[in-house]
């Protein structure tokens, strides 16, 4: 049986390994090498699996979808995207992307995040002093400082702006009209930037 951990030299997984991983099962395990998706599936495998379809389909998690093309010829239809012709066992997330998004869920007790303790009150959204603009500047330098690829060609306060607008849904970063709370993401990534003395980004 292959190591675990050897999962960690990956830099992409398909949708169905990514779900597995997280539920801390080694894809290579015989038993899910072909795993119905929706027969007799692992312990939590519906919802990871679930929860990561939602995002790819919402636009919150990138992915590169691959179509059952089998489906499309019956179809006649050569861009034909609904979620029914999608092929998971082929769709393929960036590790990276992955992360990023496990950590604005607050979901980082998993395979991917090894050396994660328990996580601080500070960024538990059901702690009773929870601060959401506090949690939003953690999260952003977590997040930006992790993935060298954000600062190719941006400061990191204007990687975090792109990254805080892109999740400000996550915390309260909107207003009442569904606009963004442009100052406060301004002010939240001027407090989490460490480039504070400016400079030409690298590229």
């Amino acid at each position: 049986m292959e190591d675990l951990q050897l999962w960690h030299l990956r830099e992409d997984l398909t949708v169905i390994e990514a779900a597995l991983l997280i539920i801390g099962i080694n894809p290579s395990e015989e038993d899910y090498k072909h795993l119905e998706v929706f027969r007799n599936s692992p312990d939590g495998f519906d919802e990871v699996f679930g929860a990561l379809k939602n995002a790819i389909m919402s636009g919150q998690l990138n992915a590169d979808l691959k179509e059952e093309y089998d489906q499309l010829a019956a179809l006649g239809d050569e861009d034909f995207s609904s979620e029914s012709t999608i092929d998971w066992y082929m769709s393929t997330i960036l590790v990276d992307d992955l992360k990023e998004w496990l950590i604005v869920k607050n979901f980082t007790k998993n395979f991917f995040f090894p050396d994660e303790t328990k996580s601080p009150g500070y960024l538990n959204s059901k702690h009773e002093h929870y601060s959401p603009k506090l949690a939003a500047a953690i999260r952003a330098w977590e997040v930006v400082s992790s993935n060298p690829k954000l600062t190719r060609g941006h400061t990191p306060k204007q990687a975090m702006i792109k990254w805080l607008r892109k999740n400000a849904g996550d915390f309260e970063l909107k207003h009442e009209d569904g606009k963004l709370m442009e100052d406060t993401i301004n002010e939240i990534a001027r407090i989490s930037n460490w480039a504070v003395k400016g400079g030409a980004p690298s590229v």
